[in-house]
């Protein structure tokens, strides 16, 4: 665990560099690379910093709502999430069952799993801005200690390239285990713990406070909360909660003016989420609807939904119980804006039972305990947000 941890020491600039990585080592130097950033500035790690529960804790502009991409120019159009727990998501896929897409990556699932995801902000103009995966293949095969451990672990032809120029996509073997890797280091117990205090409490390692255990009640309880029909999917015989069913809703969240503006999209600009994943066909019932994320590290990941328009998480409770009391925004002291989708809103699903001050202090308690030990001094005070 401790070489994983730490094998970004294993970096050198010496080109006799000979130090053979596991694959999930290699991958892990690869997210921390900012040279296979255009400019040569950013990297994964940029925006998912693992001293801060893999989120971006830079202060800019963006207010952490969204992410400054290479240059220092421009600003996405979403809240990047974190990274930890990230491969607990399933492929992405429809569920005949439940009628309902669930699984893969981003916001809306256009990438269907963390191999195809890391292609994302490799590419993304306001990301890490590369042309193309030659271009990529190129950097690393300057690199010699990349070098000498792609063709280690998979051969002397990794960086032949294959595909005709004109002709449709080129690319090497160098650049799908690129692809390879860092989703093996995102897979790693690095970034998936399970040593939260929650965890420990059921491992009979640490005892619930009363207002903890009234929180927890109130989370699993269907009579007292909605919060379990969506954030669990234990598989069936594991230990491990991911805290998130990875379907997709539409819950109503109001659009993020200070965001659309920071990205230099238009004022009337609507994010439409799964609808416009290819994989759907725009499907206009699917409007709105973006994946549910874990919970896990939820305490310490601010600010929250799709376009970080709620700050923290005290503002996330009283958004799901305005549904049912809690009309005022904390943040803003006025009443909830309109839905940015209104026409897809899963009304039944947000019904629940109305919780009281002493309710949501609990509750709160309760989602403080699903953060990972080693990110537990990040937690802000207690009741800090609460209004």
């Amino acid at each position: 665990m401790n070489r994983l941890l730490w094998a970004s020491a294993l970096i050198t600039t010496s080109a006799t560099a000979a130090t053979l990585l596991t694959p999930e080592e290699l991958g892990q130097l690869f997210f921390f690379d900012p040279s296979l950033s255009q400019a040569q500035d950013i990297g994964c790690f940029t925006c998912h910093q693992p001293a801060y529960a893999f989120a971006d804790p830079r202060q800019n502009a963006g207010k952490g709502m969204v992410s400054l991409g290479s240059g220092g120019m421009h600003y996405g159009i979403r809240n990047a999430p974190p990274v930890t727990y990230a491969a607990n998501s399933p492929r992405f896929h429809y569920d005949a069952d439940s009628g309902l897409y669930r699984g893969g990556q981003f916001w809306d699932g256009r990438a269907s799993d963390l191999e195809e995801q890391i292609t994302g902000p490799l590419f993304t103009s306001f990301e890490m801005n590369m042309p193309d995966a030659l271009a990529v293949t190129a950097r690393l095969e300057k690199n010699a200690q990349y070098a000498y451990n792609l063709k280690a672990l998979y051969g002397s032809a990794v960086f032949n390239t294959v595909g005709k120029p004109g002709l449709g996509y080129q690319t090497a073997r160098a650049f799908s285990e690129l692809q390879n890797t860092i989703a093996a280091y995102e897979r790693s117990p690095a970034l998936r713990s399970y040593d939260s205090k929650y965890d420990r409490y059921l491992q009979g390692q640490a005892t619930l406070t009363p207002q903890e255990e009234r929180g927890r009640q109130i989370f699993f309880d269907p009579a007292c909360s909605n919060c379990a029909s969506c954030h669990l999917g234990k598989a069936p015989g594991s230990t491990e909660e991911p805290f998130s069913n990875y379907y997709y809703y539409n819950i109503g969240v109001p659009r993020n003016p200070e965001l659309i503006r920071l990205a230099g999209r238009a004022a009337d600009y609507i994010d439409h989420g799964l609808m416009a994943n290819p994989r759907t066909d725009g499907n206009a019932s699917l409007d709105g609807k973006f994946r549910t994320p874990t919970l896990r590290n939820i305490a310490v990941t601010a600010p929250y939904m799709h376009n970080g328009v709620i700050p923290d998480l005290r503002g996330v409770l009283h958004f799901f119980d305005h549904y049912n009391q809690a009309r005022t925004n904390p943040a803003t002291g006025k009443n909830w804006d309109a839905p940015e989708v209104a026409e897809t809103v899963d009304s039944v699903r947000l019904q629940a039972p109305p919780l009281t001050d002493t309710d949501l202090d609990a509750l709160e308690a309760f989602l403080r305990t699903l953060t990972d030990a080693r990110y537990e001094s990040l937690l802000p005070p207690a009741g800090m947000n609460q209004q």
